[in-house]
């Protein structure tokens, strides 16, 4: 892939897409990833943010969406622009951020990193809100609230999924990659990965961590050693050779650990809003090798699954008291189709009716971004700004990033809209309207097209 500073990109998945089936039950709230049996907007409403509601048009952007691949500032090697981050209303920062500096830091601060990135994009003084990356699934050695509880002691008590016996522990393929550098001595070199390493060594892939408890790994990283020209990073021919574990959230202590260190503590930091928590299914979601090596039973594996849902929603509980919040807590919206035919106009007044009477309580939506031209782009705006609620956040494409005022559709996320003055009106069949200080919004389902009575746009900071 190739990756410029400018671009917002897919996250990387950190390794395979698993066959493991989805838990039974769905006890969390937000989107669902496509990974329950519903759709993305028919998730129970999480408990909307503390925070104040965020009105303007240009404070209501996202790159992110609870559907389809995670969005986010990511695989670059230094730190992305604040000033192009500073232009959404809302953003994530993925672990893969300025990869270059943290993964030369020995050892790895991928969280400070994080916390850095957003720092700068606070400074800009937009408003804009930030938020950095947590996977649920894995415990990753890069990241320090992980590393730090990669201890035998907590191995010991079963805090990691573990093959299930020596035998096939001592069994695992032979590995050709390793990093000794980060879980029992921060200073000692790296030394090549084998049958003969230590146990301890984080990066024998599919092989033990720790000696007595036999921990399951599976490390990311390339070929070892790295190549010099990669400038230390693990994209592309070189190495990033640091491990990733699996939670065991059947441990009472690893729930509380995970929402209140890896998750909570992070979101307290400065100039930080929330946690992206990745994988908020848990096991099964990605890393299909894993049950080969751990061979959990059906009823093992609801356990777990159930469990990691427990530690997510206790850690959603935390972040929202504290005024922080997740995106994976974000539903999106059902789709918004319109056009001229009858089923058309049936379905877009019928999406207004059923957005315009949302509760206020239940408007953590993510509304579909602007597609096609002007005109039709026009119409996903207006409906975003006739009928949405509180807590909304429009999707929004990467040239919002850019920021480039030549474009119709850069200055079409501009509208310097103010707050509402009132609820979204049906002022007759099929045409919705709502005032906003700055001005007015129409969606004509009867026509399928939009007003945007706006005087002007919101200028650069």
């Amino acid at each position: 892939m190739v990756v410029f500073p400018i671009t917002l990109v897919l996250s990387l998945l950190l390794l395979t897409t698993s066959a493991t089936l989805p838990p039974e039950k769905r006890i969390t709230c937000g989107g669902n990833y496509g990974w329950f049996d519903e759709k993305p907007w028919e998730g129970k409403p999480c408990p909307p943010p503390q925070w104040e509601p965020t009105w303007p048009l240009n404070l209501s952007t996202t790159p992110w969406t609870p559907w389809g691949p995670e969005v986010a500032a990511g695989n670059i090697p230094g730190f992305y622009s604040p000033k192009n981050a500073s232009r959404w209303g809302w953003i994530t920062f993925d672990w893969s951020v300025a990869n270059a500096l943290w993964q030369n830091h020995h050892p790895h601060d991928n969280e400070a990193i994080m916390i850095e990135q957003c720092r700068q994009v606070k400074a800009e003084g937009t408003g804009t809100r930030c938020m950095v990356y947590r996977n649920v699934e894995l415990a990753l050695q890069w990241q320090e609230t992980c590393r730090a509880a990669m201890t035998e002691e907590n191995a010991k008590k079963g805090w990691f999924l573990q093959f299930k016996t020596q035998e096939a522990c001592d069994a695992a393929p032979p590995c050709d990659v390793a990093a000794w550098h980060n879980i029992l001595n921060a200073t000692a070199p790296l030394i090549p990965c084998n049958k003969t390493a230590p146990r301890a060594a984080p990066n024998c892939p599919s092989c033990c961590n720790f000696t007595a408890s036999r921990v399951y790994n599976e490390p990311i990283g390339g070929p070892w050693p790295p190549n010099p020209a990669s400038n230390g990073t693990r994209f592309g021919n070189n190495a990033l050779n640091d491990g990733q574990l699996f939670w065991d959230y059947r441990n009472p202590e690893v729930q509380d650990y995970f929402a209140e260190k890896v998750i909570l503590a992070g979101a307290m930091q400065d100039h930080v809003d929330g946690m992206f928590t990745d994988d908020p299914g848990g096991y099964g979601q990605e890393h299909g090798a894993v049950q080969a090596a751990v061979q959990l039973t059906d009823s093992e594996v609801a356990d777990l699954q159930r469990t990691t849902q427990l530690a997510w929603t206790k850690a959603l509980n935390l972040v929202a008291k504290a005024g922080k919040y997740f995106p994976q807590a974000y539903r999106t919206t059902p789709p918004f189709i319109f056009n001229t035919t009858p089923a058309g106009v049936a379905s877009c007044a019928q999406w207004m009716r059923t957005q315009c009477a949302l509760p206020a309580n239940e408007s953590t939506q993510t509304y579909p971004q602007i597609q096609g031209n002007l005109e039709t782009s026009q119409m996903y705006i207006a409906a975003f700004l006739v009928s949405r609620g509180p807590y909304s956040y429009l999707s929004a494409p990467a040239l919002v990033g850019v920021g480039d005022w030549s474009d119709p559709l850069f200055r079409l996320h501009r509208l310097d809209t103010g707050k509402p003055m009132g609820a979204c009106t049906e002022s007759k069949t099929g045409v919705f309207n709502r005032k906003w200080t700055g001005g007015t919004a129409e969606v004509d389902c009867t026509t399928a097209t939009a007003k945007l009575d706006f005087a002007s746009l919101v200028p650069p900071k």
